[in-house]
C-alpha cells in the first residue's frame, strides 16, 4: 500500500543505533523521490524534529536530505503553503529564556515578535512542530528550506503561484531573520528576501487591485 511504512520509519527515526535514523532517512527520502508519500508535509515536520535531536552528523545529513526530498515533493503535489508555515514556524520559534522571577527575556523578543508577525500575516513560531525550542542549527536548516521554497516552489509568475497570497508573511520572515540578534539566521533573511524578490518582483501589488 501506498507509504504503509511511513509509521514504522517516523519511529525509527528515534531509535537508539545510528544506523537505524540513518536508514530510515534514507528511506523516507527515497519514497518522497518516487512519489510514494502522501502526509509528505507531516513527515517533513518529523524529519525535522529529528534533525533537532540528531547527535550524529552522518545521520543528521541522512535527515536533512530526507527532508529537502519531502520539500520538493510537496510543492509539487501542491503543499507550497503548508511547507512555508512548517519551515516558519521553526524558523520563528523564540529560544527559551528563564530569568529570575519568571519573566521573560532575550535579545530575540520572541514572544513580542512572533505576535506582530502574526498580525502581518506571517505564522507565529507553533509548538507543534518541535516538542521544544529548536537550536540554532535547525532554525537554520529550516530557514533554508525557505529560500527553497521560494526559490524553486512551481507556479512562479503565474497568476495562479500559490504564493501570491503569503507574500506579506514571506517578507516579514525575510525581513526579522535578515534584521533579527542571530548571527547564523542573517544571510537566510536576505536570501529570502532576494528569492521573494525575483519570484514577486513583476506581480501585480494586490493593494492596488483591491483599490
Amino acid at each position: 500500500p501506498r507509504a504503509a511504512h511511513a509509521p514504522l520509519l517516523l519511529t525509527a527515526l528515534a531509535a537508539p543505533a545510528r544506523a537505524t535514523r540513518a536508514a530510515a532517512a534514507a528511506t523516507l527520502r527515497h519514497l518522497a523521490e518516487t512519489g510514494r508519500l502522501e502526509d509528505v508535509v507531516g513527515c517533513g515536520g518529523a524529519c525535522l524534529r529529528a534533525v533537532d535531536a540528531e547527535p550524529d552528523a552522518r545521520a543528521a545529513a541522512q535527515l536533512t536530505r530526507a527532508v529537502g526530498a519531502l520539500l520538493r515533493s510537496g510543492w509539487d503535489g501542491g503543499g507550497a503553503g503548508a511547507w512555508l508555515d512548517l519551515c516558519s514556524s521553526v524558523v520563528l520559534a523564540a529560544p527559551q529564556v528563564k530569568a529570575a522571577g519568571g519573566g521573560g527575556g532575550g535579545g530575540e523578543r520572541g514572544d513580542d515578535d512572533a505576535s506582530m508577525l502574526a498580525r502581518q500575516g506571517a505564522p507565529a513560531a507553533s509548538t507543534t512542530t518541535t516538542s521544544s525550542s529548536p537550536r540554532p542549527r535547525t532554525r537554520a536548516f529550516a530557514a533554508e528550506c525557505l529560500v527553497r521554497l521560494v526559490a524553486g516552489a512551481p507556479g512562479a509568475g503565474a497568476t495562479t503561484d500559490p504564493l501570491l497570497p503569503r507574500i506579506p508573511a514571506i517578507l516579514s520572515v525575510g525581513l526579522r531573520l535578515a534584521t533579527g540578534t542571530v548571527d547564523t539566521l542573517r544571510p537566510a533573511g536576505l536570501r529570502l528576501l532576494a528569492a521573494a524578490v525575483a519570484r514577486f518582483g513583476r506581480a501585480p501589488d494586490p493593494a492596488a487591485a483591491d483599490g
